[in-house]
């Protein structure tokens, strides 16, 4: 406002001069129109028409075990981690060490996954001995 005249102001000047009440809650709400996807998310299933039911399911259904204690008890994943310990020793990958006094040891922990063909069908099991930080 330059030597006393009033400028008008646009909606693109005001920054809520787009926005409306919502009624009920009294919230300020865009105008704008809602953004959609990006394109090349189009072939990626994101599961947002699925019911409560359908995703709950799908948390369930997963049989890849957390725990160790869990997948010692199944012969498939046994072969798995005993795989992955045969290829850690064959590839010389680490050695055991005396710890230096005042140092933290770290830990280890074994992470399984289920491995699917483009069938849908079980490929392999995989397990998988990471370490924990």
């Amino acid at each position: 406002m330059a030597n006393g005249e009033n400028e008008l102001l646009t909606s693109g000047d005001n920054p809520t001069a787009d926005m409306q009440s919502d009624g009920e809650s009294g919230l300020l709400t865009s105008g704008r129109r809602e953004r959609g996807s990006p394109v090349w998310m189009q072939d990626y299933v994101t599961g947002e028409d699925l019911s409560e039911y359908e995703s709950n399911m799908a948390l369930i259904m997963s049989s890849d075990p957390i725990y160790f204690e869990d997948a010692v008890k199944v012969k498939h994943w046994r072969l798995a981690m005993d795989s992955e310990i045969n290829a850690i020793e064959k590839n010389n990958t680490w050695t055991l060490n005396k710890l230096p006094e005042g140092a933290k040891k770290i830990g280890v922990k074994w992470v399984y996954k289920t491995k699917y063909n483009e069938h849908g069908d079980v490929d392999k099991y995989k397990a998988r001995l990471v370490a924990k930080g």
